[in-house]
């Protein structure tokens, strides 16, 4: 019997926030650089543009004069150029926008399990950090695009160029800054993170590298890596060597390779080295040649730890409107010296104005210490698609074991007729024969029977509609016993109906119960559900019952989820509890949540009971709550979650 589930709410869809235009400022004083961005200078008349450009070169003179009184004429008037060529608004909005996306990307996952989150708490808090990391990054973004942002970034370029004392000592500060966050990281001992790069030093060499330190505050390396690889044409090359700090000290390894790959022909070799597994290697080479309706090739590989692998491969096809044929021959060995063979291959032809197809296979494989193995297979169809008649076998020859199989299709697929027999090669025979009938849209009809050396297996199924309502009967007698089973749902208005039952037949017993009513408001966040579920425990020989309801509900800004469960076995309260959760929406897309749960459970006679509270966020459809969660002469326990969002 299907379990039965209260539909999860519908996914908020995001929507976009309209930011109020930030009004320019009356002071323009930056005409070149705020042109720079728009591509198009505000319209002057001649002798204002003149006027406006004289101030602007006056202006640069000043400027360069400064950076060469404070660092010398020729380093000054370098720097000055290096400034200018380097620091202009469009550079500065390029490297903002440089930044706010790999704040994006690191923002998606900043949670790992570990000593301070469980996996469940990191995964509740990266959900939550994945939904707005994109956000974050168009909200920056937009804000650098716009008016404000040009201001910014054209005072900050321009003050750059006028303040050379004042930049050389920020610069110096900046400096200092970092030198002292390293002192903090290193009295803390923090655990960086690994530093890694790739240089492309010349065209296609490229040499890089990766350092992981375990402490900064003892400079203990984690691991450290040194590569270089070349390429060029079809040849590559590479070499690299690393460090890692392991239970039983410091390992050293190296690594090398090179390889070709041309049309139809590629070939590579590679070895390593570590102190623990000492030089190990492996080379391998294909090629092959491709035309229309032919294919070959051939492959080798050999591993030094594995050995020698090789196969090579043979296929074609070809054919008329009346006639086609294919064919595929592959050989291949493997590193235990087993051989495997196998040739496959068919033909199809019009008949009577009817396709027909046949074709056949064999399988063989030898060697490697194992028993010969052989494997015969074979088909033939009969008829258009939807109403074709086919015949399938397989052989094993070794043992006897055998499938045969008798398919018929009819009325475009909408019938289909299944017989079947497979033996085991020991004497034990199964036979099989199946029924599946759909008619149209509002009945589908199945009936089957298996008989074997465990028994006789017989089952039908009719699946039907009845107006608003889909309805589902079973049948089925296996091992003696006859079990009924009936179901039914459908959905009127708002409201949701569902109900299904399960039937010993044999012993007179219903097994399973299931009822469900569920109301849904499509315009608003209201919903109602009332579930029932009743289950015989063999077992206990006594029923378990299952009450469970929700409650959902908006007013305002306000938004609230209840819910609770009752459950019995055998006269007995075995647990109950209630949860409930509201949300308090500050924006479109973001609410504070809160909530509280009270639990209490009969396991084995030991009564526990537990209450908890719990607070946190939710961004469009995403929620994440931190709680705390108390057992009544017991642990506390505290983590995230996510939770089904609140709203529509």
């Amino acid at each position: 019997m299907a379990d039965f589930e209260r539909a999860r709410e519908e996914s908020v869809a995001p929507t976009t926030q309209t930011a109020e235009t930030v009004e320019p400022a009356d002071n323009q004083a930056a005409t070149g650089q705020s042109a720079e961005l728009t591509g198009q200078a505000p319209e002057q008349d001649p002798q204002a543009a003149q006027a406006e450009e004289a101030r602007e070169a006056e202006r640069v003179a000043a400027a360069r004069k400064g950076w060469e009184a404070l660092l010398g004429e020729k380093l000054g008037g370098k720097a000055f150029e290096l400034i200018r060529e380097h620091v202009s608004f469009t550079d500065l909005t390029g490297y903002a926008k440089q930044g706010t996306k790999a704040l994006a990307d690191l923002a998606k996952a900043p949670f790992s399990e570990g000593k301070t989150f469980s996996a469940q708490d990191a995964k509740a808090l990266n959900a939550l950090a994945a939904a707005f990391a994109p956000e974050l990054q168009k909200l920056a973004d937009k804000w650098l695009e716009g008016d404000s942002g040009q201001r910014v970034f054209t005072a900050i370029s321009e003050w750059i160029e006028e303040s050379p004392g004042a930049v050389t000592a920020i610069a110096a500060s900046l400096g200092a800054l970092a030198i002292g966050a390293a002192i903090v990281a290193i009295l803390q001992d923090a655990d960086p993170p690994a530093i890694e790069q790739m240089f492309e030093v010349a065209k296609g060499l490229k040499i890089g590298g990766k350092l992981d330190l375990a402490s900064i505050k003892n400079f203990a390396v984690e691991s450290a890596e040194l590569s270089m690889s070349y390429s060029a044409g079809g040849f590559s090359a590479r070499l690299g060597g690393s460090t890692k700090q392991t239970a039983d000290g410091q390992q050293l390894a190296a690594t090398a390779g090179v390889g070709y790959k041309g049309k139809g022909f590629e070939t590579s070799a590679n070895a390593s080295w570590d102190e623990k597994n000492g030089l190990t290697g492996d080379a391998s080479i294909s090629g092959g040649v491709k035309r229309e309706g032919f294919e070959a090739s051939a492959d080798a590989k050999w591993d030094s730890e594995k050995g020698l692998t090789a196969g090579a491969k043979v296929a074609g096809q070809g054919g008329t409107d009346k006639f086609k044929g294919d064919y595929l021959a592959d050989i291949r060995v493997d590193e235990e010296g087993r051989t495997q063979v196998m040739f496959k291959g068919g033909i199809g032809a019009v008949i009577n104005d009817l396709p027909a197809e046949l074709r056949a296979g064999l399988t063989h494989a030898t060697g490697g210490g194992k028993d010969d193995a052989t494997k015969i297979e074979a088909s033939m169809k009969l008829g258009d698609a939807g109403n074709e008649q086919t015949v399938t076998g397989t052989l094993d020859p070794q043992t006897g074991a055998f499938t045969l199989t008798f398919d018929r299709k009819a009325y475009d697929g909408a019938l289909t007729l299944q017989q079947g027999l497979q033996g085991d090669g020991k004497g034990g025979v199964q036979t099989t024969q199946s029924l599946d009938y759909k008619i149209g849209d509002g009945l589908h009809l199945t009936a089957g029977e298996q008989t074997g050396p465990q028994g006789t297996q017989r089952n039908v199924g009719l699946d039907f509609t009845t107006g608003a309502f889909k309805n589902s009967f079973d049948l089925e007698m296996k091992d003696a016993v006859t079990r009924m089973s009936l179901g039914t749902q459908a959905t009127m208005g708002d409201f949701n109906l569902k109900g299904n039952a399960g039937l010993n037949l044999d012993d007179g017993r219903l097994e399973q119960l299931g009822l469900s009513l569920g109301w849904r408001d499509p315009n608003a966040f209201k919903s109602a559900t009332l579930q029932y579920k009743l289950q015989w425990q063999q077992d206990n020989a006594e029923y378990a019952h299952h009450f469970e309801a929700a409650f959902e509900h908006s007013i305002g800004k306000w938004d609230g989820r209840v819910t609770g469960n009752v459950d019995f076995q055998g006269g007995d309260l075995k647990s109950a509890g209630i949860d409930g959760l509201a949300g308090y929406r500050i924006a479109d897309r973001w609410r504070v949540l809160g909530g509280g749960s009270l639990a209490s459970s009969n396991a084995g006679g030991q009564q526990s009971t537990s209450a908890g509270v719990r607070a946190g966020i939710q961004f469009n459809n995403i929620a994440v709550t931190f709680g705390v969660e108390k057992t009544f002469g017991g642990d506390t326990q505290t983590g995230f979650r996510l939770e089904i969002p609140l709203g529509r």
